[in-house]
């Protein structure tokens, strides 16, 4: 409103000088006895055309003005409209979380199963609130109160929910998610083939196989302190930084063709059954200082870009390698009686 007072008040004004100007000029020549009239003539067609060209300039700003006056309107409509609608995608996305936090918190496990569904959904539609749904989700699974024989549907659940939209392939992938598990309890984790932004599974108990086989995590992911109960299987795994410090093998372990492009600390696991590390690409830092092998080794046809540490390592039967010239390796093998033995191809150390 304020803005087309301005411009009347403008265009009011620039009219008025020019008619002043105009009357001006007319009066000063026409009044003068020396003009002639042929002059005069011209000085009121000038006259006239100055009115008249300055009206039109009058109109054209005026035109402009209004033009970009209203742009401007149209601009703050659809701020103004952009805005609500955010608001009430806000506001349904509050009303959605808090119903499903209220299923899911309900002691009945088919309430809590709704719940769980229902932050599912609202993940899925409104993608802001992917990472807020996966928090949630992981908090459930690290719950000490909430232990697998209470509620193992709901545990399961969660579970399948959790890997269900890690797919980078399939449509309702969520990308850009870092998942946080310490000190869950995870039975028969299936994380095949899918991809997270970073992962923490500290201390973590998995319970029945675990399952990582070309898995993808896309920064650091820490397994410190993990037990695996049963089978491992890291095969053709990606990973940016892993941390395994003090990790517990169970079963058979296979890292078999996976990729590590920085660091991999091993210090202080423990591997129970045989462990297969074949093929593997270690493009950075290696460090497996005081583990422990129970079991036969295999780290044959593996690559080691900048070194590996394996002081400290108690190998209790074998244990196979490159050959020396594919590795820069520091070794302190206990027992003391163990000694690598090269050929073309491989390494073995035997008790």
């Amino acid at each position: 409103m304020k803005t087309r007072i301005s411009l009347r008040i403008f265009t009011l004004v620039f009219f008025v000088t020019l008619l002043t100007t105009a009357v001006f000029l007319l009066i000063r020549f026409s009044t003068n006895p020396e003009t002639g009239i042929n002059s005069k003539i011209d000085l009121i067609q000038f006259g006239l055309n100055l009115l008249v060209g300055g009206g039109g300039c009058a109109a054209l700003w005026l035109n402009y003005r209004r033009q970009k006056s209203t742009e401007l309107d149209l601009l703050h409509k659809e701020k103004v409209a952009t805005d609500s609608r955010d608001d009430a995608r806000d506001r349904h996305a509050t009303d959605l979380y808090g119903k499903a936090l209220e299923q899911f918190g309900s002691k009945n496990p088919l309430i809590k199963l709704g719940g769980l569904y229902a932050l599912e959904r609202l993940g899925q539609e409104i993608p802001s609130q992917r990472q807020i749904v996966t928090a949630v989700i992981c908090a459930y699974l690290r719950t000490p109160t909430a232990p697998i024989e209470d509620d193992f549907e709901v545990h399961m659940a969660a579970q399948r929910i959790l890997t269900a939209h890690l797919f980078p392939q399939d449509e309702n992938f969520w990308p850009g998610l870092t998942v946080d598990l310490r000190g869950a309890v995870l039975s028969h984790f299936n994380f095949r083939n899918r991809s997270i932004y970073r992962g923490d599974f500290t201390d973590v108990e998995f319970l029945g196989d675990a399952k990582f086989e070309g898995v993808r995590f896309e920064k650091s992911v820490s397994f410190n302190g993990a037990k695996f109960r049963g089978d491992a299987n890291f095969h053709r795994a990606h990973f940016y930084r892993a941390s395994f410090i003090g990790a517990k093998f169970e079963q058979k372990a296979w890292f078999t063709k996976s990729k590590f492009h920085r660091k991999a600390i091993f210090v202080g696991a423990t591997f129970r059954a045989r462990s297969w590390f074949a093929g593997v690409r270690f493009l950075g830092r290696v460090n497996f200082t005081n583990s422990t092998f129970d079991r036969i080794a295999w780290v044959e046809n593996s690559t080691f870009g900048h070194g590996a540490n394996f002081s400290g390592v108690n190998f209790s039967t074998r244990a196979f390698f490159p050959s020396p010239t594919s590795m820069v390796a520091q070794f302190s093998i206990t027992p003391p009686w163990v000694r690598p033995q090269y050929s073309d191809s491989l390494a073995s150390m035997t008790v």
